[in-house]
């Protein structure tokens, strides 16, 4: 029997850890991916995931995220789900600990 379950929220978290990694490789057909194609399947992207969703269903046009400059991890995961940088300031163009930087803000936007 299969049993259907939506995961959305970070209770979801642990389910989705065990899930994922297992999907392509019982079944890639269905999932139009390899285990070798989702190497960075982590919890970042999941998260990532279930916020943009909860924000669509909330009636939301878009997703604003401040990012510290010199985080290219955190950058490339933006970029891999749509957002761009938008050329503004982070939380009030508030400087950060070293008395210099500001966070950059990256968008994506929809509908």
């Amino acid at each position: 029997m299969v049993e259907l379950r939506v995961l959305a929220s970070d209770d979801d978290w642990p389910v989705w850890q065990q899930a994922r990694p297992a999907a392509p490789s019982e079944a890639p057909h269905a999932f139009k991916a390899r285990l070798a194609d989702w190497p960075h399947g982590g919890e970042g992207r999941w998260r990532a995931g279930a916020v943009e969703a909860w924000a669509r269903r909330a009636g939301a046009r878009a997703l604003r995220q401040a990012v510290v400059p010199g985080n290219e991890a955190a950058v490339a995961l933006y970029r891999r789900h749509g957002f761009v940088a938008s050329g503004e300031l982070g939380e009030l163009g508030e400087v950060l600990g070293d008395g210099v930087s500001r966070e950059g803000v990256m968008v994506k936007r929809w509908g």
